[in-house]
């Protein structure tokens, strides 16, 4: 009876070493292949070389450091904002060879953290794409600590980038350039924090409740985000914005609303930031309504789609009416979200400026023209 038992027990730890290694596999092939489709997803066909851009290698470190108290003392010091460029470049190349989990435990993550804030706010190119290949070797983690406390740093930083006031401020009827390289460089942060939103759900079960409500916050404080603008100047670009040239589906949203754990927490959120919804339903209304054509959205969308799909096709630009597109599209998207649930229905009728607007005005405004061609590209 008892050696039964004991092989019995035997083999069930081996079962369950072999799911733990079979699941750390999956996870650390899901942020690598993240990292080599990097430049392959569409709706970014913005240029970008492997070695300026791409966030391969930073997943594929072969060796690291193990450091003491002493070492991390020292990092944090070269890293300051203060030090020399090449001190600052040559710390975090080290901080690239330590274990991510080994950096967040550290005394001095807090230091570390508000310099590698800056060194992504940097000037400096190779300083900034170091910083940014940092955020995203950490997600490779499988410590909820570390995901959420990269994950948390990447977003208050985009944050800081639209709430500051040396920053120039983008307008929409300048588009989206590009080739621009202060441009180039935000998208590549959004692109790194959307990877993480699509992936984001796997986690929710596993990790402490804790991470999702952090996670789910400090994104919803992101796109209630806005420049501070001067009266009667023109519409700034907002991180919604940015976030719907990458992902104009929504496909973030829609994950996250996939299951009932995250969706409450999602709606929740929602209802305390209701200007999110209220400025998607304005523009999908704002949208339609200045249309000149009545095949408009059609014409617009068909466009757009065939310049994805033409080989070795590498957008530079993104006009005005082409910007408002992807942000329309990504409105309607998380608003037909939202009507797929009691709890999101609940929070309509929405007073907006000059309107009354209810479940039924959203839905029968938006699809009133050009049906085929917004339901078409609508579908999965």
């Amino acid at each position: 009876m008892l050696q039964t038992l004991k092989i019995q027990t035997k083999d069930a730890v081996e079962r369950l070493v072999r799911a733990y290694d079979d699941d750390s596999r999956q996870h650390s092939t899901n942020y690598q292949s993240i990292a080599a489709s990097y430049e392959q997803r569409v709706m970014h066909s913005f240029s970008m070389s492997d070695d300026s851009s791409s966030l391969d290698s930073s997943f594929n470190q072969s060796a690291f450091l193990f450091m003491n108290q002493e070492h991390f003392v020292a990092i944090a010091e070269n890293l300051e904002p203060g030090k020399p460029l090449d001190v600052r470049r040559e710390a975090i190349q080290t901080l690239l060879q330590i274990p991510p989990s080994d950096v967040v435990a550290c005394e001095q993550w807090d230091t570390l953290r508000a310099s590698l804030l800056a060194a992504l706010s940097d000037g400096d190119e190779i300083l900034s794409d170091k910083s940014l290949r940092f955020h995203a070797r950490m997600f490779s983690s499988n410590s909820h600590s570390v995901m959420r406390e990269v994950y948390m740093s990447l977003v208050q930083h985009l944050s800081s980038c639209f709430s500051s006031s040396k920053r120039k401020v983008a307008l929409i009827k300048d588009g989206v350039d590009v080739s621009d390289l202060e441009t180039e460089v935000l998208l590549k942060k959004f692109r790194l924090m959307n990877e993480f939103q699509i992936e984001a759900e796997s986690y929710w079960i596993r990790f402490p409740e804790r991470f999702l409500d952090e996670v789910t916050e400090v994104t919803f404080d992101l796109l209630v985000t806005s420049p501070n603008v001067s009266s009667g100047m023109q519409k700034p670009l907002t991180p919604s914005h940015y976030l719907a040239v990458i992902d104009p589906k929504a496909l973030w949203f829609k994950t996250w609303m996939h299951g009932d754990y995250s969706r409450t927490a999602v709606i929740q959120l929602a209802s305390r930031n209701l200007s999110l919804v209220e400025d998607a339903v304005e523009h999908c209304l704002a949208f339609i309504s200045s249309r000149m054509e009545e095949d408009a959205v059609s014409v617009l969308s068909r466009r757009l789609e065939r310049q994805q799909l033409e080989s070795g096709s590498r957008r530079c630009k993104y006009t005005e009416r082409e910007v408002q597109f992807l942000y329309f599209y990504h409105c309607l998207s998380m608003l037909g979200r939202l009507l797929c649930y009691k709890n999101g229905r609940a929070l309509f009728p929405l007073r907006l400026a000059d309107d009354h607007t209810g479940m039924t005005g959203v839905v029968g405004k938006t699809f009133q023209k050009n049906k085929e061609g917004i339901l078409n590209h609508l579908s999965p």
